[in-house]
């Protein structure tokens, strides 16, 4: 399967139970970073300064999966894409490390802590200092497949 963590909502309703809300990432290309990085070194502006880079899209995981999972050649397109609870994946991959199993799981200890958080950024600033204008999601991503 291919998991994704979800972050702790609080408890809703009656009697209570646990909510869960999926986080969102803004997944940005090596090749944009990789210009942003070079016209950093060419920008006396840049002198200094700390940029935030991410992509223009807001996408949650299973979204970001999905479209891995069905634009990449060779993919097992039934492949199920599943939310796990944060904290329960940490815990889990914490106890496969103890007991030496660690290879079973498909992520690590850092991956459920990660993942559980917002992956965006404001890139004004770039934009403003660098020209910095990531391209989509997709359109990397099928530029990517392409190349297979």
């Amino acid at each position: 399967f291919m998991p994704y963590f979800l972050r702790f909502a609080g408890m809703r309703g009656f009697p209570p139970a646990p909510a869960f809300e999926i986080p969102v990432v803004s997944p940005v290309s090596v090749d944009d970073v990789a210009g942003a990085t070079a016209t950093s070194l060419a920008t006396r502006e840049a002198e200094g300064e700390v940029y935030a880079l991410a992509g223009p899209d807001r996408l949650e995981w299973p979204e970001l999966l999905a479209a891995v999972r069905d634009r990449l050649p060779l993919a097992n397109k039934r492949q199920p894409i599943f939310g796990i609870p944060g904290h329960l994946g940490l815990i889990a991959a914490v106890k496969a490390k103890i007991f030496g199993v660690s290879q079973l799981l498909p992520y690590g200890t850092s991956e459920p802590i990660m993942a559980m958080e917002d992956s965006t950024a404001d890139t004004t600033k770039a934009a403003a200092h660098l020209g910095f204008a990531p391209r989509g999601f997709i359109e990397t991503l099928d530029a990517y497949a392409a190349r297979i």
